[in-house]
């Protein structure tokens, strides 16, 4: 390290003014941090002391203590922060008697016998041959105490299932209690052992190979080898009116008494046992009982009813099932048991009537009069086709068919008979002539007046009327619709497609200047002598758009996905080359100019920039690469640290010096503040570091 020439300021006490390096002889009093002499270095082996004046530091010789004539203190009490001369390693110094101890005591070996009235060890105590102590105390308890609680502490804290111990500190003895609930005993054999919550209710093992259960003084039940059975006949419920068992699996069941049964009683045997079983006999519910009865027995129905349901035994294998009257009549015409019903004045159907090929016929010309009750009706109903009614002429070689519509069409509709006097139906087939009828919204099949429908002249019939106008008009594929006298103007539907004007028709609005038509092949013009206003959410064009005048755009204009805004060239542009990205390029510069820029996000500059105005943070500025502070060619970079705007605009400037070469300046790493030249504390801690 090169010599440093120190710097100076006048101090008055106050104010520090000027700067200039310090002058030979000259030097910094004692009341401001310095030696208050000027001083040249020593000879080698001195130090620095106070000179005999008490009035400034000089280098002397290390003065030499005589021990012999040094002031006499063994009738003196010495204390552990007295101090005493030591060499250490050939260099002197002073210790305390604290510091002497410590080096003499870290490891002291005692080979006789040492008498001390007390003994306080702080550490551990090794002890290769035998203690004898007249008491021992550990922690202020005597040795036993010790002991004792050690041991109760062990006991107290155990873990063990079903056991608890508790210490007597007063007495020092212990007490064992068992758990109320008992869960690692595996076995309790014993000869006559009894358990329970007394004599009057337990479980005894009072005879061999026998266990008696009692309760209330007395024994109740018992199991022995394969029984389990009261000890009293008819003495022991299984369960109770409130509290059932819930099932019973039982080879076999013998009972003096009833059996009631609170629910299904399901017998998976063949046979229902009984004491009283009469072959014949059929069991018939009372509302009480099910008691065995003849049939024979049973009341007789007097009149039957179509409801009245018989037993009967299914010939086709299917055991005794039920069937009605109503059913067993139908079986009956079915299998030709009645030949007739003219004995029955009132005969009534119970089912459908299946003339099985015949006809409904009537004798001496009598009439067949269908007569439904009220507001019935008499309805043809359909099958594999629609209802269908055929009047035959009277030969029965010709008819005419009366026939629902399809169901596909789903009409349900009612069709009056027309009124006055006799007449013929009109079809859609006949030909037949209409005098003086009304029409109510027909529908005019053209091919009935030939290949057109014609006004009596040219001009001369409209299509409806302001009042009564046409609903729709159907044309057929590549129809047309002709305009004027010559037909000039044409509409040719296009099948599939739409409608075609014919060659420069257009389509006009208003006047003559607002019109949509197409003047040459290829090009359609929409054109307006003020406006042409285009309302949708999405507007798509396919194509290039030429636009002379000024576009003026009122929202957003969404490109498609990797499209470009074009500017002179393609290296100018804006475009997203992917979902969340916008790219704004140019080959030259992008010039953006605004009172305020604002960015929201982070910004990544891969070039250099330029600043050239003043570039407000309102919060802090990370540079993960280091910052650099450049200036102009003829002066150097700096910074500026402006002090709280509450108390003005002053501020530290930090500036790079004017060197060739690098300089680097590492910050301490322990908060602070830095001492500047302009500090007389900081000219102090200069003045020592120059001197050494």
């Amino acid at each position: 390290m090169t010599v440093k020439v120190p710097i100076r300021t006048v101090f008055d006490g106050s104010t520090a003014t000027g700067l200039a390096e310090y002058q030979s002889g000259e030097f910094i009093g004692l009341t401001h941090g310095g030696t208050g002499a000027s001083l040249s270095i020593g000879s080698a082996g001195q130090v620095l002391k106070v000179n005999s004046g008490a009035s400034a530091l000089e280098f002397g010789s290390v003065p030499v203590v005589d021990i012999d004539s040094a002031t006499d203190l063994t009738s003196n009490t010495l204390a552990t922060s007295d101090l005493i001369l030591v060499s250490d390693g050939g260099t002197e110094g002073r210790a305390t008697l604290s510091q002497v101890a410590t080096a003499i005591l870290a490891s002291p070996t005692i080979t006789g016998t040492a008498v001390m009235a007390s003994l306080d060890i702080s550490g551990d105590v090794d002890v290769d041959g035998t203690l004898e102590a007249d008491a021992i105390t550990v922690n202020g308890a005597t040795l036993t105490e010790t002991i004792t609680d050690l041991v109760g502490g062990m006991v107290s804290s155990n873990t063990e299932t079903g056991i608890s111990v508790s210490f007597q500190d007063a007495d020092n003895t212990l007490d064992f209690a068992l758990g109320a609930a008992q869960t690692t005993i595996t076995s309790l054999l014993a000869t006559d052992i009894k358990i329970g919550e007394d004599d009057e209710t337990k479980i005894d093992f009072e005879t061999a190979n026998e266990i008696h259960f009692y309760a209330s003084n007395a024994e109740q039940v018992f199991v022995s080898d394969g029984v389990f059975g009261p000890q009293t006949d008819s003495d022991v419920d299984l369960g109770t009116t409130g509290v059932r068992w819930k099932d019973a699996f039982i080879d076999s069941v013998t009972t003096t008494g009833n059996i009631t049964v609170g629910g299904d009683l399901t017998i998976t045997g063949d046979d229902l046992v009984m004491g009283t079983n009469t072959s014949g006999h059929i069991l018939v519910a009372d509302g009480t009982n099910f008691n065995p009865i003849a049939v024979t027995d049973l009341s007789e129905i007097s009149t039957v009813a179509s409801g009245d349901t018989l037993l009967a035994v299914d010939a086709s294998g299917g055991g005794l099932k039920k069937v009605t009257r109503s059913t067993l009549v139908a079986g009956l015409a079915t299998s030709s048991a009645i030949s007739n019903l003219s004995e029955d004045d009132t005969p009534q159907l119970g089912g459908n009537l299946d003339l099985a090929g015949s006809d409904i016929v009537t004798t001496s010309n009598a009439t067949l009069d269908l007569a439904p009750n009220g507001t019935g009706t008499v309805v043809v109903r359909g099958n594999t086709n629609s209802g269908t009614i055929v009047f035959n002429c009277e030969d029965n070689s010709h008819g005419q068919t009366l026939k629902a519509q399809p169901h596909s069409a789903g009409v349900t509709n009612t069709m009056l008979l027309p009124a006055g006097a006799n007449s013929t139906l009109v079809s859609l087939v006949s030909t037949d002539t209409l005098t003086n009828k009304t029409l109510t919204s027909p529908v005019i099949n053209t091919g009935t007046f030939g290949t057109s429908i014609l006004p009596t002249s040219a001009d001369g019939t409209t299509l409806g009327s302001a009042s009564k106008e046409f609903s729709d008009l159907f044309l057929a594929d590549g129809g047309t619709i002709q305009l004027g006298n010559d037909q000039d103007v044409t509409l040719t539907h296009v099948a599939d497609t739409g409608i075609l004007f014919n060659t420069t028709s257009v389509i006009q609005f208003r006047d003559s200047a607002i019109n949509i038509g197409s003047p040459a092949d290829g090009d359609l013009d929409i054109n307006a002598d003020d406006e042409i206003e285009l309302n949708s959410t999405l507007i798509d064009i396919n194509g290039n758009v030429e636009i002379s005048g000024t576009l003026a755009q009122a929202d957003a204009v969404t490109m498609a996905t990797n499209k470009k805004i074009i500017f002179r060239d393609a290296a100018i542009h804006i475009s997203s080359t992917a979902d969340g990205d916008l790219s704004i390029a140019a080959d030259d510069e992008i010039d953006l100019t605004s009172t305020l820029i604002d960015i929201n996000g982070n910004v990544e500059i891969s070039g250099t920039t330029a600043q050239v105005g003043v570039s407000t943070s309102t919060a802090k500025d990370i540079f993960n690469a280091g910052l650099s502070v450049k200036n102009a060619a003829t002066s150097a970079g700096f910074v500026e640290f402006f002090e709280d705007s509450d108390n003005g605009t002053n501020k530290v400037t930090l500036i790079g010096p004017a060197s060739t070469g690098d300089v680097t300046v590492t910050l301490p790493n322990a908060t602070g503040t830095l001492a500047t030249t302009t500090s007389a504390a900081s000219e102090a801690i200069a003045l020592s570091i120059a001197l050494g």
